[in-house]
């Protein structure tokens, strides 16, 4: 086994609690992980240098002093990473997934649904995203399936390049608080995630300029970010928690303070669980003071 993958392999194994290298090697062993004892003491030196570990020394009943190993602050950031990898690699399976359903129970047909009923084919409509993907391609082509006669304008970073050959689709550069578009041009707007808790305000203020008076907002984001959940946690809302809170940038919201900052710009404001996610949808626009 390369050492990358045996200290990976250690860390684990004392997530637990802490051990002494006797112990560690008979849970590798039990694991089937074949490696001298030798071996196994270099590389607990080596972690201890670079600080994936600490060590103490006990008194034994019986025998010399042993050392004995925890995780140390490296080793911590490492096993998160470990962890973020594993719930990544859920995640593409789980998406791949929810795009193959059926479009009758088809999670992302249903969101789209959700914003465009009662639009009409030419409608106009954006769609806000910070990042691409499969998931944003599947949802901009659906968006665009709904409003044939209509526009739909994906506002995106401009750092970020996209090649859709989609006739009555359009990308425009453009952020949160600043979307190059005049006001009230668009019919609904698609929220791909909330921004930072101290730009929500005039966020929502700037969603609200381009929506019609008529107008919808939609608010796509994890369950796990925007509402409170109790212990014990489902292992999908364990992920999205531990994922979010984990990436910076990313902070739990109030639900009282996010349904607040949107009920200063829409007069009507619901809520569906979708899957791990919740769609927030904000209607009746209130008059748009400049």
């Amino acid at each position: 086994m390369r050492s990358k993958n045996l200290k990976r392999s250690i860390l684990k194994i004392l997530v637990h609690g802490e051990s002494y290298g006797y112990e560690v090697h008979k849970k590798l062993m039990r694991e089937g992980v074949r490696i001298e004892i030798s071996r196994l003491y270099r590389v607990l030196n080596e972690m201890l240098k670079e600080n994936y570990l600490t060590g103490r020394w006990e008194k034994s009943v019986i025998g010399p002093r042993r050392r004995v190993y925890k995780i140390g602050k490296k080793g911590a950031v490492e096993l998160n990473t470990i962890l973020l990898e594993a719930i990544g690699t859920v995640h593409e399976y789980y998406g791949k997934y929810l795009m193959g359903l059926p479009a009758k129970i088809n999670v992302l047909n249903r969101i789209c649904r959700s914003l465009t009923r009662g639009l009409g084919q030419a409608a106009t409509v954006g769609y806000l995203a910070s990042e691409y993907s499969p998931f944003h391609e599947k949802m901009i082509s659906i968006l665009c399936d709904k409003v044939p006669e209509g526009k739909v304008y994906f506002i995106k970073p401009a750092s970020l390049h996209i090649e859709l050959e989609i006739e009555n689709l359009s990308s425009l550069d453009g952020t949160h608080q600043n979307i190059p578009l005049k006001n009230g041009h668009v019919d609904a707007l698609l929220v791909i995630d909330v921004p930072p808790k101290k730009q929500l305000k005039n966020s929502v203020r700037e969603w609200r300029r381009i929506i019609g008076r008529n107008g919808r907002l939609g608010i796509l984001a994890p369950t796990a970010l925007i509402n409170k959940i109790r212990d014990p946690l489902t292992i999908g809302d364990f992920m999205e928690k531990h994922e979010h809170e984990s990436v910076e940038g990313n902070e739990k919201f109030d639900r009282v303070f996010f349904e607040t900052m949107l009920g200063e710009s829409f007069q009507k404001i619901e809520a569906r669980e979708i899957a791990i996610m919740t769609l927030v949808l904000a209607s009746e626009p209130r008059p748009y003071k400049s």
